[in-house]
């Protein structure tokens, strides 16, 4: 959607799919989201890359990993990763995780916690995170 709510279009991953998180590339070319089947519960939730015209699909990450799902994503000022929570389904704990921008690579940075929200620093060393011990 453009700046003062014109030509709104929502590009869906798929027709049964929820779309969240929406995150650009630093070069406003492509989109990261999460989204998962509302059917299948949080489990099904993944992380997908569009072009900024919402064509070119990819899914990046294959539903839960280790028992958690993605959330909140951001990129790395150079566009070549993303960051990302995961949360344990039932639970309050998450953890950041690090991927390349074609979903290659997958790290975890953190170690347990109740992590909310992570924040890449603009020159792409360090991410803060929101945290309750």
């Amino acid at each position: 959607m453009r700046r003062g709510g014109q030509g709104f279009d929502s590009p869906a991953v798929h027709q049964r799919l929820l779309a969240r998180s929406p995150a650009w590339s630093p070069d406003d070319t492509r989109i990261a989201c999460h989204s998962g089947d509302p059917e299948a519960g949080l489990s099904s939730f993944t992380i997908w890359l569009m072009k900024a015209d919402g064509s070119g699909k990819v899914r990046l990450t294959k539903g839960a990993v280790h028992g958690v799902w993605p959330q909140w994503s951001q990129w790395s000022p150079d566009g070549k990763q993303i960051v990302f929570t995961r949360a344990w389904p039932g639970s309050d704990r998450a953890a950041v995780f690090v991927m390349n921008a074609d979903g290659g690579g997958l790290k975890r940075e953190t170690k347990g916690g109740n992590v909310g929200y992570c924040a890449v620093s603009p020159d792409g060393k360090r991410i803060a995170i929101s945290a309750d011990p």
